[in-house]
């Protein structure tokens, strides 16, 4: 089974960050989320489908889009076992706790919702990355020091040897 672009993406830039930190191909990407502070793509690719999924629904009813909109929602109500773009909206919304605007149809201020969907989306993140720190056997060490936030070691110090050393250290 091939992968889908989103995780293509998400591959080349953990690739590309590991390179940058000085560490092995083989340190845990949660690691490398850790000590950059970064949330996965997958968290902005979902953040854009929502955005989207907000555009759709505010369309007129005329319009194409908001037509197949229309019949993927109720294919969901006609057909339980159907699985379309839709009903992943509407379980993502569900996971996150914000089933109301998948009820409504509506957000209210659109504003204010979607900093609320990014900070549900980075908390969940930030929850996940905890748990797997937590059932990681190779970090029993990295857990006692370790912060979601990017570490101040990255900045702070201007050389690039030393600094990948520490990096390394820390892994």
């Amino acid at each position: 089974m091939g992968l889908s672009n989103s995780n293509i993406l998400e591959k080349v830039n953990l690739q590309y960050c590991k390179q940058l930190l000085g560490v092995k191909r083989q340190t845990p990407n949660n690691f490398i989320y850790g000590e950059l502070g970064r949330v996965s793509i997958r968290t902005y690719t979902v953040q854009h489908a929502v955005k989207y999924w907000l555009k759709v629904i505010k369309l007129r009813p005329e319009k194409y889009v908001k037509c197949i909109y229309l019949q993927l929602c109720k294919n969901i109500n006609e057909n339980p076992n159907v699985t379309n773009w839709a009903l992943s909206i509407c379980n993502l919304l569900q996971h996150l706790g914000l089933y109301y605007a998948w009820l409504y149809q509506s957000v209210g201020d659109e504003t204010c919702f979607i900093k609320l969907l990014k900070t549900r989306l980075t908390d969940t993140f930030i929850q996940n990355w905890m748990s797997h720190l937590s059932e990681s056997s190779k970090a029993k060490t990295y857990i006692y020091y370790s912060s979601f936030s990017l570490q101040c070691y990255l900045i702070c110090i201007n050389n690039d040897s030393h600094r990948k050393k520490l990096c390394r250290l820390r892994e």
